[in-house]
């Protein structure tokens, strides 16, 4: 019952044959059509319910999400969900000879124990260096009298931010039980407690990514107007799929833009906030599902009670001044900036393409060329950025 080397649900009733033209006329949000191996899936009615993000769905709507499906997924949950949504099969499907391969490697590692066994250990011995880290950025920051010694509490703050981080991402991809439900909670932990990052806002947010990685129309990960502007397609305003909205190059937008420059490393030292205010904007909007809601924003109040009481009430407990409170809070976010530095220059320093042509979110490319051409290695020590180190490889 693999699903990488093929489709083999079994009782399967699939006397419907459909062509990928067939297919790829059901390619909105309100009839969404996809393709997996040699199957024709419905997913219009559950993509609303798809704990991703219905956005990821619909970027693959009308087209073979084979690929996706399978990067995104264990066995167990796509031989679960996918029979149900079954509705033929397809024929005439032309799969080019480096996607066979890539399906091949990807088929042998996957069921090989060797390769797809989570090493617990390597993330229970991180758990002594997260809590040092912690733990110093206390001491300095209370127990020191010296302004540079708060500057260092701040650094060792950003630190175990970012290693917590790191550890969130790999638990909001469910790669270390390898249960969404275990992993879920790691990624509250993680991700919200500590960090104030909304896993269900990530974990929208990144699939999408994924799927339409450097799309100017599709990936939010490159959509940052009026701020940056990676590529000149930004000067004609476009339509974002997964904010919903017109990101347009206004007068606002132009001054900023003509000096990003200038302004880039600045930004991202105060990236976090941006993402505090993305996950808190998707979270106290009720009109959209969001799983795990009243968690994840028990979470956020927890994460503001923690870091501000440190901050101002301790602070102001052990008489730190106003000096002292403005160089921890700084450095603490100048160093959490790295992650963000790594991750956007991962691709923005690769090509775009856009869906004028409505080329669809992998401009018109399968999904290993769409991932290698829009994403790139930068050599960072792993500490620093773990996985992200060989962002390739992790796309």
């Amino acid at each position: 019952r693999r699903v990488h080397g093929g489709c083999s649900f079994e009782n399967f009733m699939t006397a419907r044959v459909f062509t990928p033209t067939e297919v790829a006329k059901h390619c909105t949000a309100d009839d969404c059509w996809v393709i997996f191996h040699d199957k024709v899936l419905d997913l219009t009615h559950w993509m609303h319910k798809h704990p991703g993000g219905k956005t990821v769905i619909a970027n693959m709507a009308g087209i073979d999400a084979t690929d996706e499906i399978l990067a995104m997924h264990p066995d167990n949950i796509v031989l679960k969900m996918i029979p149900a949504y079954v509705i033929g099969t397809v024929k005439g499907l032309e799969i080019k000879p480096h996607v066979k391969e890539y399906r091949e490697l990807i088929d042998r590692v996957t069921h090989d124990p060797k390769w797809m066994v989570t090493n617990k250990w390597y993330y229970l011995k991180r758990i002594p260096v997260y809590s040092t880290l912690f733990l110093l950025a206390v001491y300095l920051y209370l127990f020191t009298s010296s302004v540079w010694c708060h500057l260092l509490g701040g650094l060792s703050l950003g630190l175990f931010w970012q290693q917590m981080l790191l550890l969130g991402h790999d638990a909001g991809h469910g790669s270390i039980f390898g249960r969404m439900d275990q992993d879920v909670w790691l990624g509250w932990i993680t991700g919200t407690l500590t960090n104030g990052f909304s896993i269900c806002w990530w974990r929208s947010n990144h699939n999408t990514h994924h799927v339409a990685t450097n799309s100017v129309e599709h990936d939010p990960d490159i959509q940052h107007l009026p701020f940056v502007a990676i590529t000149e397609k930004f000067f004609d305003s476009i339509y974002s799929t997964y904010y919903e909205r017109e990101f347009s190059y206004d007068s606002t937008a132009r001054a900023l833009v003509m000096i990003q420059n200038l302004m880039f490393l600045p930004t991202m030292a105060f990236a976090r906030y941006f993402v505090h205010i993305q996950g808190l904007l998707l979270l106290l909007n009720f009109k959209k599902r969001v799983p795990h809601r009243a968690m994840e924003l028990f979470g956020m109040i927890l994460y503001f009670s923690w870091f501000w009481y440190l901050l101002i009430g301790l602070g102001g407990m052990y008489g730190r001044s106003l000096l002292s409170k403005l160089v921890f809070f700084w450095g603490a976010h100048v160093v959490a900036a790295i992650i963000h530095l790594q991750i956007t220059l991962n691709h923005f320093a690769s090509p775009t393409h856009s869906d004028a042509k409505n080329l669809g979110p992998r401009g018109g490319e399968d999904f290993l060329t769409a991932q290698l051409t829009g994403t790139c290695d930068i050599d960072v020590p792993e500490f620093i950025v773990s996985a992200v180190a060989v962002y390739v490889l992790h796309c």
